[in-house]
């Protein structure tokens, strides 16, 4: 494999691992609702800072979809289980369940931390937040989704790191994002 990243003239590409669906499972049934939502808001291409910085206005509830704007301009598509969890917060007029003013990412860092406690990943090597957003990209490109579509559903993403995925793409040509299911299962 050396070789052949020279070859390409490449550094030496990192390697990622994906948290399994049954462990995702077992986080999602022992977090309280806000760690439920913000689990499903990274399981659907959002990074931690997107959803610290994240408002009520960008999300449209009646078309399943968050907005953003600017440098990292994209339309997200989110599954029935976290619309309903952002419905159910949004009753209060708050984006977090009993919280007014919101989440900071150590609040969120926090809150994943004792979640992966709770189930025995306590000694992770790399933050759970990182880990259920890089479990989202290889869920999408596992399906065979181009390397290069992919800045339209998680925004821009460093070109190494993006070549780092290439280990999970069906052999033969990518496909565009209609051709894919861009909800996690587990978002469902």
């Amino acid at each position: 494999m050396i070789e052949q990243e020279q070859a390409n003239g490449l550094p030496q590409l990192p390697t990622y691992k994906k948290i399994s669906e049954a462990n995702i499972k077992l986080l999602l049934d022992q977090g309280d609702n806000n760690t439920q939502q913000l689990i499903l808001l990274l399981l659907s291409g959002l990074n931690i800072e997107e959803i610290e910085s994240l408002t009520i206005e960008q999300i449209n509830l009646e078309l399943s979809t968050i907005h953003f704007y600017g440098q990292n301009s994209r339309v997200i598509a989110i599954g029935a289980r976290l619309q309903k969890k952002l419905n159910d917060a949004l009753q209060n007029g708050h984006l977090w369940q009993a919280k007014e003013q919101g989440l900071s990412l150590e609040d969120m860092s926090a809150m994943l931390y004792c979640s992966a406690v709770d189930i025995g990943f306590d000694n992770l090597e790399e933050p759970l937040s990182e880990i259920l957003r890089k479990s989202y990209i290889i869920y999408l490109v596992e399906q065979g989704l181009r390397l290069t579509e992919l800045a339209k559903i998680i925004g821009q993403i460093d070109p190494v790191e993006l070549a780092g995925y290439a280990a999970f793409s069906p052999i033969g040509g990518g496909c565009d994002i209609e051709q894919i299911n861009v909800i996690y299962p587990l978002c469902k």
